[in-house]
């Protein structure tokens, strides 16, 4: 779920639009997501009802929210960044043209993200992310 205003940004790298481009063939395939869904707000947010006020804000710009249904104590893998490799200036002491640096994050995470059972019925999580500011 996510802003309307963020959707054409986030639906290209969603399905997958990173693949191919410039000619260049990159390891970046479509995510494993069933869908998006643009939610600004409700039709009925501000709206009176009895002597309250419905509100109903929508997804806040700049923020997005997984809901990621698992088995019942299931594990989330979470890949936040897969193997990327940084190349940097070389070293003139050390006789190196380059530097190189691989690094990645991941991990399993059972703490924050449990799956919720209510009866026999078996619930996911959702989960909020901070999507990223270009300036």
């Amino acid at each position: 779920m996510v802003n309307p205003l963020d959707l054409i940004d986030i639906q290209p790298i969603a399905n997958g639009a990173l693949q191919g481009i410039g000619g260049i063939q990159q390891i970046a395939s479509a995510l494993p997501i069933a869908g998006i869904i643009p939610y600004s707000c409700g039709l009925n947010h501000g709206f009176k009802y009895g002597k309250e006020v419905l509100s109903y804000p929508g997804v806040p710009q700049g923020k997005a929210y997984a809901y990621v249904k698992v088995d019942t104590f299931g594990a989330y893998r979470i890949i936040k960044r897969n193997e990327t490799m940084d190349v940097g200036e070389g070293d003139v002491l050390a006789l190196t043209s380059e530097h190189r640096a691989w690094h990645r994050i991941r991990g399993i995470y059972t703490d924050w993200v449990k799956p919720v059972t209510d009866g026999a019925k078996a619930y996911g999580a959702v989960v909020e992310i901070t999507l990223p500011t270009f300036s």
